[in-house]
């Protein structure tokens, strides 16, 4: 690429906001996260409302083909935006992750929070932490998995449904609104990365 002296002058790409970009491209389509909170709080809301559990397995039932549906089409619509290639990653931390998950989760929680859900919500600081200060909107995110994971504290004498579905609740709505925000920032770097490439001189006009 050839391009005049006074071109990045000229330019308000924000270098910063490019990093990120290329570091987060596929985990700031957020549209993605907004399917997942919305099937969570579909299936708590069957919850809340009937308070039986038949009935809110049937939502999860129900509700899945459709998240799985939307999640198809969101992938298609996010194949526009182009792809980022990144060096081929060791699957082995994702493999101890979930049987680190797998294992966890079926512990009893009474009287300390969980383990899974405190793990997870350091996740979402990192985030907030790597990305600052475009995304410390997952502080939020943050704040709701860690309220999740002291729900067995506060009720140790509730069932599994009865203290979690309200939380997670809170916990999809936070995430919700942080898929929006990441949406939203993900167009902006966009149309940053495409503005100043409608700038970029010809090499053959120099």
């Amino acid at each position: 690429m050839v391009c005049s002296a006074d071109w990045f002058a000229m330019t308000d790409l924000d270098p910063r906001l490019m990093r990120m970009l290329a570091r987060h491209f596929h985990d700031l389509q957020g549209l993605r996260e907004v399917a997942h909170a919305m099937f969570v709080q579909g299936v708590s809301l069957v919850w809340l409302t009937t308070r039986r559990q038949g009935w809110t397995i049937a939502a999860g039932a129900v509700g899945l083909p459709l998240l799985l549906t939307a999640l198809s089409m969101l992938d298609r619509y996010y194949a526009r935006f182009g792809r980022v290639v990144t060096k081929r990653r060791d699957g082995w931390g994702l493999r101890f992750a979930g049987l680190f998950a797998i294992v966890l989760l079926p512990l009893s929680t009474a009287g300390v929070p969980s383990l899974v859900w405190t793990t997870l919500a350091f996740g979402a600081l990192w985030i907030a932490w790597d990305c600052r200060p475009y995304r410390s909107h997952h502080l939020l995110v943050f704040v709701a998995m860690i309220y999740v994971a002291f729900g067995r504290v506060a009720y140790p004498d509730a069932g599994d449904l009865a203290w979690m579905v309200p939380r997670l609740w809170a916990f999809a709505s936070a995430l919700a609104l942080a898929g929006l925000l990441d949406h939203r920032l993900l167009i902006r770097a966009m149309r940053q990365t495409r503005a100043s490439s409608a700038k970029v001189p010809d090499a053959d006009t120099i």
